[in-house]
Formats: C-alpha cells, structure tokens, sequence
C-alpha cells in the first residue's frame, strides 16, 4: 500500500532515523532499493537549512510525529515566517524526479 501512493514517503522516528522510505522517496533522493533504512538518518541527506524547517515545524506540533499535511499547511499559514529558513534552496520539483511528468 505504501508503495502505490504515488507520492514520496519516509517514516522516521523523532532521532530522524528513517525506518522506511518508498520507491518514490528512494528515487527522489537519488539512492537505490537495496539501501539499508534502518541505519539511514534523514538528517545526513536533507540540507541544513530543510532540517532546520523540519525541526521548526515538528517543535511546533510538540514533538509528535503522526501529524497530518493540514496541520502542517496550518502552521505556515499563521507564521508565513517560517517559509524564509529555507527561501534560498534550490528545491527540485517534480520534473527534476519524475519522468511521468515530463
């Protein structure tokens, strides 16, 4: 079922450790199948500046981890501010990783 999403998918614990990532995901950020997970930290292949957005948005969910994208959308809208830790990176967008849409 996580697998035909259709869309990227990481779970991970609060340490960033990554327990699972899909196809998607995998392909998104260049590394293949065959990649160990468990020893994988989403904190070694994310930008500073995007983990320090992450780790801003997640402190604002206090700490919890099974929160939902309207929350997430939720906490943008009523601090816009939050959008200018990552402004400048370059972030690819679904041409750069998907060949469907192309």
């Amino acid at each position: 079922m996580l697998e035909s999403t259709g869309t990227s998918l990481v779970l991970m614990g609060e340490d960033t450790e990554v327990h699972y990532m899909n196809r998607e995901m995998l392909k998104m950020l260049g590394l293949g199948e065959g990649v160990e997970q468990g020893r994988l930290f989403f904190s070694s292949f994310v930008g500073p500046e995007d983990l320090e957005l992450l780790q801003a948005v997640v402190e604002r969910l206090s700490r919890r981890m099974d929160f939902s994208w309207e929350e997430v959308l939720a906490i943008f809208e009523r601090e816009p501010q939050l959008a200018e830790i990552n402004a400048s990176v370059n972030h690819k967008s679904g041409f750069d990783i998907d060949d469907r849409v192309k």
